[in-house]
């Protein structure tokens, strides 16, 4: 089990080769009852989507329900702080079998390109792995025509568009794919006509 305030310190020059300021972050598990915390991750949400996915979290309201659920019993919820500001957010749940859940991550705009969701997304699959995942599963979608999957009728050839899948814009699949995630599948039509979730996985533990 995990520690209610287990904490992560790392040092990015030794652990990850990438450069940092000072002070060093920190990843440290929230739950129900840091309050200050959840309220920070809340206003992040909704800054964070407000462009890629504006009907998700569109309100502080909206946000908080999000937060809440990913706080349940059983849920893995990890926050970065730089100093005592909460800079990310990371959380997973078993989904079923040996598959865990990555969702959801976010990172704040102003710290992106530092190595902080990369660190976040190594921690929870550390995490995940010592539940038993044998592999991480995850969405991202395409809501603003940022992959060659947007505008599509997938249900024609759904194999053909993730063969020839790129992201034509700011989109976070290169983000997953630079992790070691792999495309596995497609949901067309996700969030509304033409916007797909595209789903990655990847192996966090050992098949023997």
């Amino acid at each position: 089990m995990i520690m209610p305030r287990s904490r992560t310190r790392f040092r990015y020059a030794a652990c990850l080769g990438i450069r940092v300021s000072a002070p060093d972050p920190t990843i440290v598990t929230i739950g129900p009852a840091d309050e200050e915390q959840i309220a920070e991750v809340c206003e992040l949400l909704v800054r964070s989507f407000r462009e890629l996915s504006p009907a998700w979290v569109p309100t502080v309201e909206a946000a908080r329900e999000k937060v809440v659920d990913a706080l349940r019993p059983g849920m893995l919820s990890r926050a970065l702080l730089i100093g005592s500001r909460v800079a990310g957010w990371v959380g997973a749940r078993h989904d079923y079998g040996s598959v865990w859940e990555l969702h959801p991550i976010v990172v704040d705009q102003a710290m992106r390109g530092r190595g902080f969701g990369r660190a976040l997304v190594n921690d929870i699959e550390g995490l995940a792995r010592r539940e038993g995942a044998l592999t991480l599963l995850l969405g991202t979608s395409d809501e603003m025509g940022r992959t060659t999957l947007a505008g599509q009728d997938l249900f024609r050839d759904p194999i053909a568009a993730l063969r020839n899948l790129k992201a034509v814009g700011s989109h976070p699949l290169g983000f997953w794919l630079r992790l070691g995630y792999r495309v596995v599948g497609v949901v067309p039509d996700a969030e509304g006509p033409g916007k797909p979730t595209i789903h990655l996985a990847k192996r966090v533990g050992s098949s023997t």
